[in-house]
């Protein structure tokens, strides 16, 4: 199963990341390829995202469920492809690293099934990392811009 994981530390007090990383919508907009989501609680959403294999692209939505929510350091989730067989799950972990400052980490596994599955797994190989840095990325200098209000964005430092 491909699988990828992304650690970064944040300008950002740890009530601060939990608070914007409690509500999905907050991150779900934020991972690239995102086309749509549609929250039916606040354990379980459809999420549209647009992947890009080189020559694979597809459109593929997954049903989310939160399956753990630790607040204020831990979200971990199960993901189900509902229009391509894919199975997959996922984390998000939350450490203080100073007074202002949080360390976060990304856990992604992805596996597709099917007849076409290995050829899909193997393109997912060197995608993954590249895909959960950008997403990780994104939101670290998101909850960064949201802590300190209309000012221009600090660079986030990479573990």
């Amino acid at each position: 199963m491909p699988e990828a994981s992304h650690a970064l530390t944040v300008q950002a007090p740890l009530r601060s990341v939990w608070g914007f990383v409690q509500e999905m919508d907050n991150w779900a907009r934020l991972l690239p390829g995102f086309q749509n989501l549609i929250k039916i609680d606040d354990r379980e959403s459809i999420w549209t995202v647009k992947g890009d294999l080189g020559v694979v692209s597809r459109v593929v939505e997954f049903r989310v469920h939160i399956t753990e929510w630790v607040e204020p350091a831990e979200v971990a989730f199960r993901l189900e492809g509902l229009n391509e067989n894919a199975t997959g799950a996922g984390s998000f972990h939350a450490a203080l690293a100073g007074d202002r400052s949080t360390t976060l980490k990304f856990q992604l596994a992805l596996e597709a099934g099917g007849t076409m599955g290995p050829m899909v797994n193997a393109l997912m190989v060197p995608v993954l990392p590249r895909l959960i840095a950008r997403f990780a990325e994104a939101i670290g200098r998101e909850i960064e811009r949201q802590c300190r209000g209309p000012r221009t964005d600090s660079p986030v430092t990479q573990q």
